[in-house]
Parts: structure tokens; C-alpha cells; sequence
């Protein structure tokens, strides 16, 4: 083809695809606001109850998270560390709390695209938890889906494969196959069929995972309207035009509806159906 289609990007920008993430952070619409309440809070409780206390992690946590939010990575990172210090020092190297913020960090990392430091503090996350939790438990399952993006994110796509099957395992163990959590694995494991060039697979993943999110929060949602997005980039990479512009016909209708005309996710999908028409 000589013409690409735009891929839509979540706010991590890693992977072409749409990441299925109900979960992910509200945007801080008064971030200065909400940042000079919180650091004002961290001077009068460290003077108030020492460095270590659980109010002051929970303080550096929240000023890590809004800093991320805002995409700057190194002030979050900056934060974080000072919670997982803290955290060590008060609860030991293997309590869950201390997994919890190995995962921030890893996350920010990966958004910085330093996979290796990220796939780190994934793996000691995963480590942790195992320990603590055992295997079937469904935080075990979210530190193993959050290292196959890291390996996905690198393109390393049978190891990819194999963290986000462990992932789904566990989740179809615990919460069973018609859960938005195994939706959201289908949605990644199509993902890396999508880059692998098998469509057909990547498209029987993309329609399991409509198939639970329908059935879970209903037709007209933003996350039925990613999943129509996907499934429109496979079917165009099939060359099967008509079918491409019919997804991304339902994923305009949906988004729409959902965040109005002007908004980027639209502009996305518009681009991308102007893209199919010009290479049909």
C-alpha cells in the first residue's frame, strides 16, 4: 500500500493499536491546582509525622500519578522512587504495596520507552506477587499482561504471546470467559497477531473481545468503538475495503456520540476512512 493508516494511540503511544483500559487515570483538569494542594500537604505532613508515614507515601504517590498523567515522566518517576524507598524501608522488599509501585514505575517507563528498567520493575512486580499472592490471583494476571506490552512494545512478539496467554489463563480461571478483563486480553493477543501479518487470528481475537464488551457495558461504548477501530485496521490490511469502512463507520457513530464531533479520537477515524478510500 502507499498510503498508511493513522493508528489511533492510547496515551501511551507504544503499541498501533487501541489499548483496551477502562481503569485508566481521569485527566487532571486543574493540574496546577491539584498539584500545589498536594505538595503543600507533603510539606506540613512530613513536618507533622516524619518522612515515613503512610500518609506521606500516599502523598508522593498521588503527586507521582498526576505527574504522569501529564506525561512528565521524570518528576513521576522522581516521586515514585521516593514512595518505593519509603515503602522498603517501612514494609520490607516483598510486601504487595512495594509491587504496586515497582508496576507504576514500570509503566511510566515503558511510556519513557525504556523497556529494559520498565521489563525490571515489571519482573520484580511479578515476583513479588507470586510470592505473596501465588499465581492465580488477578494482580499476578495484571503484572503478567503488563510485561507482555513491554514485550510487545520491543516487538518481541512470541514472548509477548506467551505473557499475555499466561494473563488469560489465570483471568478465564478466576473471573471466567465472559469477563471485560478477558476481553481486554483477547483485544492485546489480537494485537500481536495483527503484527505477526495473521489477520485471520488477530480478527477471530478482535471479535471475542467485542463479543464480551457488548455483552458487558452495551453497543454504544467508547471501548465497542476500539475494538471496531482494530478490526477495521485488520480487515484493511486484508484489503477488504468495504468491510474496514463499515467498522470504522460503527467506531464514528459510537465515538461520536460518546465525545462529540471535535474531539481527536474522531479525527483519528476519519483519517484512517479517508485512507482506505484513497487505496481502494
Amino acid at each position: 500500500h502507499s498510503h498508511t493508516i493513522v493508528p489511533f494511540t492510547t496515551l501511551q503511544g507504544e503499541i498501533q493499536r487501541v489499548g483496551f483500559d477502562l481503569a485508566y487515570a481521569s485527566v487532571y483538569k486543574d493540574y496546577r491546582d491539584s498539584l500545589g494542594v498536594l505538595q503543600r500537604k507533603l510539606v506540613r505532613l512530613t513536618k507533622e509525622v516524619g518522612h515515613d508515614h503512610v500518609d506521606v507515601v500516599k502523598t508522593y504517590n498521588s503527586i507521582a500519578v498526576l505527574y504522569k498523567n501529564q506525561g512528565l515522566y521524570v518528576q513521576s518517576l522522581a516521586y515514585f522512587q521516593k514512595c518505593l524507598e519509603t515503602k522498603i524501608k517501612t514494609l520490607g522488599r516483598n510486601h504487595v504495596d512495594v509491587a504496586s509501585t515497582c508496576k507504576s514505575m514500570g509503566v511510566v517507563l515503558q511510556r519513557q520507552g525504556v523497556f529494559d528498567k520498565a521489563f525490571e520493575y515489571l519482573s520484580k512486580c511479578l515476583e513479588i506477587l507470586t510470592q505473596q499472592l501465588g499465581e492465580d490471583h488477578l494482580l499476578t494476571a495484571a503484572a503478567h499482561m503488563s510485561i507482555a506490552m513491554v514485550q510487545h512494545a520491543q516487538g518481541l512478539l512470541p514472548e509477548a504471546m506467551k505473557s499475555y496467554d499466561k494473563s488469560l489463563e489465570i483471568k478465564i480461571r478466576l473471573v471466567g470467559d465472559t469477563h471485560l478483563d478477558v476481553a481486554s486480553a483477547y483485544n492485546n493477543i489480537g494485537g500481536v497477531y495483527l503484527d505477526e501479518g495473521d489477520h485471520k487470528k488477530a480478527l477471530a481475537f478482535y471479535e471475542k473481545c467485542l463479543e464480551i464488551t457488548v455483552r458487558a457495558v452495551g453497543e454504544d461504548h467508547p471501548e465497542v468503538a476500539k475494538t471496531y477501530k482494530n478490526m477495521g485496521l485488520v480487515y484493511w490490511g486484508m484489503e477488504v475495503h468495504e468491510t474496514a469502512l463499515e467498522c470504522y463507520q460503527k467506531d464514528l457513530d459510537i465515538t461520536t456520540r460518546a465525545v462529540g464531533e471535535e474531539h481527536m479520537d474522531v479525527a483519528a477515524t476519519r483519517m484512517n476512512m479517508g485512507v482506505v478510500y484513497k487505496s481502494q
